[in-house]
């Protein structure tokens, strides 16, 4: 069968994905597709499944069907020699997984901190979707023991890299990113200084309700 054919297929299998969440019998299928050889093939499977996990409802961190989620997201954020593209949509999926009650591993921890590493080292272009996919997702998580790394991003990352750390910053709603992200509001970049105005706001208006 044709690879476009089989991406095209994907796809529609990714627009009734809260079809998908209900029906665990087609995610072994979409799990072997998201370990194919076909880049093509394994960035839609891991995006019909990252799309059906954002459907999942929170509270099932030990289900069964959380954990086939999980072994696709894994394997994709882990794979060294996978494309860019492969790496950020297991990122991505990882993230709308964890945001319906999934923990975040010892293992992906690992992930996060090499990844973090790299950039403060000096990413390739090619790596920057990965890691604006990984900080995306750690604000899905909205784990507060991640704000210290954010706020380093937010700091000296590249444009997109800042752009979703003032993000994820904005939606785990901890007082401690109040001033970084004001600071962010005064950057000469556009896409960064809107995106903290609106952070700062979500974490006002949060800390608001909270008092």
């Amino acid at each position: 069968m044709d690879i476009d054919l089989r991406v095209d297929a994907l796809m529609i299998v990714a627009r009734i994905a809260h079809e998908l969440a209900a029906e665990p019998r087609v995610l072994p299928s979409l799990v072997r597709l998201a370990g194919s050889r076909e880049k093509q093939l394994r960035v839609a499977a891991l995006y019909a499944l990252a799309r059906a996990a954002s459907k999942l409802p929170a509270g099932r961190p030990n289900d069964a069907t959380v954990g086939t989620y999980s072994t696709a997201f894994d394997q994709a954020m882990g794979d060294a020699a996978a494309p860019a593209a492969v790496r950020a949509m297991g990122w991505l999926g990882w993230g709308e997984l964890s945001a319906a009650g999934r923990a975040v591993s010892p293992r992906v921890r690992a992930l996060w901190a090499a990844l973090l590493e790299r950039a403060r080292t000096g990413l390739e272009p090619a790596e920057e979707p990965v890691l604006a996919a990984a900080v995306h997702a750690m604000g899905r998580v909205r784990d507060r023991s991640f704000v210290p790394q954010l706020t380093a991003l937010l700091a000296s990352g590249n444009d997109e890299g800042q752009r979703q750390a003032a993000w994820a910053l904005g939606a785990m709603g901890d007082p401690r990113a109040l001033s970084p992200l004001l600071q962010a509001t005064f950057s000469r970049r556009d896409p960064i200084r809107w995106t903290a105005a609106g952070a700062l706001a979500q974490l006002t208006a949060a800390s608001a309700s909270a008092a």
